[in-house]
């Protein structure tokens, strides 16, 4: 209970009006309920994002020494990783510009500053770079010139890589931890979610712009395309069952910027491409108003949001939040509106059962054990009995939701006057 509390006063202190009343309940939690608070805040990403809202309210003595103590020092960490980021940001954008290759940068610097203020706030883990397929072999040869090595392809149109590592990061570092290796990631595809098909707008990665962060100028998306793509990253991770809160704050913070009317049509009609882009955004942008209640512009509201089935609203306003504050392993409730995007009831019935028993990924899960045995700090004891407590607590928790969501959904239509 006193975890679920607690993250209500973060997410109040970092929506657009912050309530600040509610600080002084952190003061008496223990330490081992801070440890508990900082593993939560790390894993959403909003760790940074928390300590500098307290600095600009002037609120640190309101906030235990402990948790301001560790939000300062996973500050000073972030700084080094995101040097270390920068550093092979700028070789890798050097070495494929040199090669001639044809490649746009996606998320991370990309976002700064109109996302997020200042990079050292947020947690970078990989690279991400747009490379069309016909250029990927030039691309590959381009980064092994920064020091990269091909891990090979672990989806289809997505190709990883990474700097020579001796020991692969265990889940159970801490996340502001500087590894040896840094990720690389090409993707061919902006959309890749398995057993769905989005109407993505011609020429998406065509749409590009000049952008410069720290004394390096690069590729990216313009501004549209690039608050588009944010918008189905976010959705994407909401149908694989696992999103970061800290994706959804950017978002929020992005819609409370001011912007010229005739910019938010333009964006508005990206996403009325067709009814599956305007519903996946809708629900995106409803579930981020739902969590921090920031401004959303009245054009988003009538042309995005209010068309979206009443099911995707009334998970979004009622399941949703519950879900993205709690641990993705433990609650699969964005299974009950993914049969809304699937392509045939097959792929619907496939992706459940998948989901909540993953038999088939039993042999894989061995194989996968026995080999990264030998380089990562995980036991195999550990893995195993970390995948059958979330699987407990997974098929116990999904009626649960279901019957929520049921409810929630008969009020809703219930109150929803007939034609």
């Amino acid at each position: 209970m006193f975890l679920l509390r607690s993250k209500n006063i973060v997410l109040n202190v970092l929506r657009n009006r912050p309530e600040t009343s509610d600080f002084g309940r952190l003061s008496t939690i223990s330490d081992h309920q801070v440890l508990r608070l900082l593993c939560w805040l790390d894993r959403s990403g909003l760790s940074l994002y928390l300590h500098d809202r307290i600095d600009n309210l002037n609120a640190t003595s309101s906030v235990p020494t402990s948790l301001l103590s560790a939000l300062e020092k996973r500050q000073t960490e972030n700084r080094r990783i995101v040097n270390q980021v920068i550093t092979h940001f700028r070789s890798l954008n050097s070495a494929l510009s040199q090669a001639g290759v044809d490649y746009v940068f996606l998320k991370g610097l990309t976002l700064v500053p109109d996302f997020c203020s200042d990079p050292y706030l947020r947690h970078f883990s990989d690279i991400d770079v747009l490379i069309p397929a016909n250029s990927m072999d030039d691309a590959i040869k381009a980064a092994q010139t920064c020091g990269f090595d091909c891990l090979g392809s672990v989806r289809q149109g997505e190709v990883q890589l990474s700097t020579p590592q001796r020991v692969r990061p265990s889940r159970f570092d801490p996340v502001f931890s500087l590894h040896e290796g840094q990720m690389l990631e090409f993707h061919s595809t902006l959309w890749d979610a398995e057993g769905t098909r989005m109407q993505i707008p011609p020429d998406f990665g065509g749409c590009r712009a000049k952008q410069t962060v720290m004394g390096i100028t690069f590729p990216a998306l313009d501004l549209a395309h690039r608050f588009l793509f944010q918008l189905l990253h976010a959705f994407r991770h909401i149908l694989s069952g696992s999103i970061r809160l800290a994706w959804l704050y950017e978002i929020s913070m992005f819609l409370a910027s001011p912007r010229a009317p005739e910019f938010w049509t333009d964006c508005c009609e990206l996403t009325e491409e067709g009814d599956r882009l305007r519903d996946a955004c809708g629900l995106v942008l409803a579930l981020t108003n739902a969590i921090f209640r920031g401004p959303i512009p009245e054009i988003f509201s009538e042309r995005v949001i209010r068309p979206i089935p009443s099911a995707l609203k009334v998970w979004a306003e009622t399941v949703g939040p519950r879900w993205a504050m709690s641990e993705p392993e433990t609650n699969k409730s964005p299974l009950l509106i993914y049969k809304h995007f699937t392509e045939h009831p097959n792929d619907w019935s496939h992706h459940l059962w998948h989901s909540l028993l993953p038999l088939n990924r039993i042999r894989h899960a061995r194989a996968a054990t026995q080999q990264m045995r030998n380089t990562t700090r995980d036991t195999s004891f550990v893995i195993w009995k970390e995948r059958i407590r979330t699987r407990v607590a997974c098929l116990s928790s999904y009626p649960i939701e279901y019957l929520r969501f049921s409810l929630a959904l008969r009020r809703r239509n219930a109150l929803t006057p007939g034609p």
